[in-house]
């Protein structure tokens, strides 16, 4: 402690508090360029993006900017049947300007960073302290890699609960309701936090100053948003998209109107039925632990913060759905929103500070080195990972040309990596577990399953992707003629299947030769039984 008193001294006689304040500003912006912003569009470019929820979203915005409905063909659902998430429509406009899928990609990750800059905002007086917090943030594979599933607006939740948080905090009270009003059209469960953070807000006067009018203003506010998302506009996407399917009346005659949602299941199980099933779940504490453990440093001194993530934290635990517990994906925007907002106010009012900061930083950076990689994000190994290589990819350029080439009437299924880059021209691009299926999700599942398959004009798989979902689609298969691509210097990269009778087989085969023509790479029709396809048997 004393060496380091020693060191501060120095370093505040040979640098002025300015020069200072930039300086580690400007480390940090270099740390989340480089390490969030950057290999987010490198990895795009390399075609290792996990393109699942990136294609959803980069879809319904593409048509949403189109002022079309956004019934996402790569999903087979209504964009709000799923998620109430209008900051889309904020969104959207980036579709008007070249490079929009880039712009996506900058914006999340803008967001996703935010909260450690807001940490440094806030923490500014204390540079020391200020700079662990901000880069402890940025490191914590717990409290912001679990945002970088990209693309969602969940990401957009956190920062603007953070900044309301922040702004209670500091008697900001115009900012206050403008944050929390953004943060409730980021998602329809965000309600949820947003109410625990104003009854929070009006009830601990030692540490907001917010008035309870305003604060029970927001609390009827979410109350009334999230029963009209989940009474009323769920309900109507939900039966617009079993129409668009042409299945209205298995929609009324299942649903009755009535959405099933995620704790329907949990109520009709009984309390001690409900409380044995998540105390036999192994997966409940470790993730209590790993997301709520920065509580530990500000809840003698801050307790009523410590109940802000609650709300969150209850409904992934109360799901059915137990990756909603891995503490990895996007599912924490609210809780970990929370934690780092108590965490702030915890600080601020520490009576040292400097060596919660500390602990915090260390404590961040350890779990991040020994925590497994299956359950993190690491930023360095983003950096690596696009380091060194061919930007864009072989691969990316022929499905991107492809995209182009292709009619633009194709009914297209690919894999979820690959139907990323064949969405700027094609509206119709289904992703797919059955190719010839939609993907499967939610409620709208009944209405799915009584619609007939789709029949795409050409499948593309990456590699040998999805061979293992094919085992029980012969029949299907057999209406298709299959093409192995051959990128230069690559062994077979794709493999197209084809529907012989489809009005635009001709057209179809002939630009993906003129795309494979100009790529100086092969494309051949194999006749290769498709038993032994799907068995993954070598091209001839």
């Amino acid at each position: 402690m004393q060496l380091l008193k020693v060191l501060l001294r120095a370093g505040n006689t040979i640098f002025p508090p300015l020069i200072r304040r930039v300086f580690a500003l400007l480390l940090l912006l270099l740390g989340a360029v480089f390490g969030y912003v950057i290999p987010a569009w490198r990895l795009y470019d390399i075609y290792w993006l996990q393109a699942f929820d990136y294609g959803i979203f980069y879809h319904s915005t593409r048509l949403l900017s189109l002022g079309a409905s956004p019934i996402m063909r790569v999903r087979g659902l209504h964009a709000w049947a799923d998620n109430q998430d209008y900051l889309q429509l904020l969104f959207a406009p980036l579709h008007w300007f070249p490079g929009a899928a880039y712009s996506l990609l900058l914006l999340s990750a803008s967001f996703i960073v935010a909260p450690a800059f807001l940490a440094y905002g806030f923490l500014r007086k204390d540079l020391l302290v200020a700079v662990c917090v901000a880069v402890g943030i940025l490191l914590s594979p717990f409290l912001i890699n679990m945002n970088l599933d990209p693309i969602h607006t969940e990401a957009c939740a956190t920062a603007l609960l953070v900044g309301a948080i922040l702004c209670a905090y500091t008697n900001r009270e115009r900012w206050f309701a403008v944050l929390c009003g953004l943060a409730l059209l980021a998602k329809e469960d965000v309600a949820f936090s947003v109410i625990a953070l104003a009854l929070v807000v009006a009830l601990d006067r030692n540490n907001f100053k917010i008035s309870r009018r305003l604060c029970g203003a927001i609390v009827l506010a979410s109350v009334a948003l999230l029963g009209v998302n989940l009474l009323v506009v769920k309900p109507y996407f939900l039966e617009q998209t079993c129409a668009w399917l042409g299945q209205e009346a298995t929609y009324s005659k299942s649903l009755q109107g009535v959405p099933v949602h995620w704790y329907a299941q949990l109520f009709a199980q009984g309390p001690l039925a409900t409380i044995q099933k998540f105390a036999s779940r192994p997966d409940i504490l470790p993730y209590l632990a790993k997301l709520l453990w920065p509580l530990l440093l500000f809840i003698r001194t801050c307790p009523w913060l410590a109940l802000l993530p609650l709300p969150a934290v209850a409904i992934n635990i109360l799901s059915s759905s137990e990756y909603l517990t891995q503490g990895v994906w996007h599912y924490d925007h609210s809780s970990l929103a929370m934690v780092i907002g108590g965490l702030l106010i915890g600080i601020q009012k520490a009576r040292h500070p400097r060596v919660v900061a500390l602990v915090f930083l260390a404590v961040s950076s350890t779990v991040l080195v020994f925590t497994p990689k299956v359950l993190r994000v690491d930023p360095i190994g983003l950096i690596r990972a696009a380091d060194g290589l061919q930007s864009p990819d072989i691969r990316v350029t022929f499905l991107e040309e492809l995209d182009r080439a292709l009619p633009a009437q194709a009914i297209l299924s690919a894999d979820y990596t690959s139907l990323n880059y064949l969405l700027t021209a094609h509206r119709d691009v289904y992703m797919f577990t059955n190719p010839f299926r939609r993907e499967y999700f939610g409620a709208y599942g009944l209405c799915e399953i009584a619609t007939p398959a789709v029949l795409p004009d050409v499948v593309v798989l990456k590699d040998d992707f999805g061979r293992k979902h094919f085992s029980a689609l012969a029949e299907q298969l057999r209406e298709y003629e299959m093409f192995v691509v051959a990128l230069p210097n690559k062994k077979e990269e794709f493999t197209l299947l084809v529907r012989a009778d489809s009005p635009l087989r001709d057209a179809t085969v002939r630009a993906a030769q003129s795309v494979v023509a100009r790529m100086q790479g092969t494309l051949r029709e194999t006749p290769l039984a498709f038993a032994a396809f799907m068995q993954g048997a070598a091209l001839p």
